[in-house]
């Protein structure tokens, strides 16, 4: 494995690992970032609504 390989490795992991712990901490709400904001607040029931007159 050459240098260049192994340093891909390793951000590689760093990423898989920092995601990890970010979903262990955060549980659903980072599901829920990686919807479209719109998407995300119609599907836990939220409406948009505009209120100016």
């Amino acid at each position: 494995m050459t240098k260049r390989l192994s340093g891909i490795w390793h951000a590689w992991h760093f990423q898989f690992a920092l995601s990890s712990v970010v979903t262990a901490l955060c549980g659903s709400f980072c599901i829920a970032c990686l919807h479209p904001l719109t998407r995300r607040y119609e599907e836990y029931g939220y409406q948009i609504t505009d209120n100016r007159k």
